[in-house]
């Protein structure tokens, strides 16, 4: 493995707590809660493609940015509903 143990449990609880949070932003609709989501996504996805330190990266990474890009559409289509009403 590239990084220490202690390294990566470090990582572990750093994603956990961030997306604990940014669940419970996403789930109040707030918009601080989309920001922290995508920036642990990017975060994720960086630990993917340039330090090599989950298993199993080509098929996540695929996941991270197929869930970017519903996230995008989804809002997207939740402003157009807003402005119509």
């Amino acid at each position: 493995s590239l990084i220490k143990a202690h390294i990566q449990s470090h990582v572990v609880w750093l994603f956990a707590i961030t997306n604990l949070v940014s669940a419970v932003g996403l789930w109040l609709a707030v918009p601080w809660g989309g920001v922290l989501w995508l920036f642990a996504i990017s975060a994720q996805m960086f630990l993917i493609g340039f330090v090599g330190m989950i298993e199993g990266g080509r098929l996540i990474l695929a996941l991270d940015v197929a869930l970017i890009v519903a996230y995008f559409v989804l809002s997207w289509y939740a402003a157009q509903e807003r402005d119509a009403v």
